[in-house]
């Protein structure tokens, strides 16, 4: 396991590997993929997917959310506030009335967004929350609502 970077220059080099190690696999990914367009999700996607390469843990958790939840913008805000997160997963109503989140990336990005979204305006209305380890969410792209 790689030890966290000691000072500025070594935290840049870090970032200079990773930045060559994903495109030195962009020859690979179009391969496989076809051609490949360079935007926000794509990068989201692919750093989360290439993270366990990297040397970082994936975890995925799924949250039940009870309170007024529903009604309120709640899997909007949560949608909203996870792109500037590196995260990947879903929300959605549920018909007794709770909100379930599930949602992938590395520990602490995970605990950082579940964080900001209990400061959130969303947080007051959280009432109880139920959090469990899932396996890792398969065939997910982004973030996005369930219906």
């Amino acid at each position: 396991m790689r030890s966290a970077p000691s000072n500025e220059k070594e935290t840049a080099r870090t970032s200079r590997d990773r930045t060559r190690f994903l495109l030195q696999n962009l020859l690979f990914i179009q391969a496989e993929t076809g051609p490949v367009k360079f935007d926000h999700t794509f990068l989201k996607n692919y750093r989360c997917e290439a993270s366990s390469l990297l040397g970082c843990a994936m975890t995925a958790r799924q949250y039940i959310f009870a309170g007024r939840v529903q009604g309120v913008g709640f899997r909007y805000s949560t949608k909203r506030l996870a792109k500037g997160f590196d995260v990947l997963g879903w929300v959605k109503n549920l018909p007794d009335g709770r909100v379930e989140l599930q949602i992938m990336g590395e520990e602490e990005e995970l605990d950082e967004f579940l964080e900001e979204l209990h400061d959130s305006p969303l947080g007051h209305h959280i009432q109880e929350q139920e959090e469990r380890t899932v396996p890792l969410l398969e065939d997910v792209k982004g973030f996005s609502i369930q219906e």
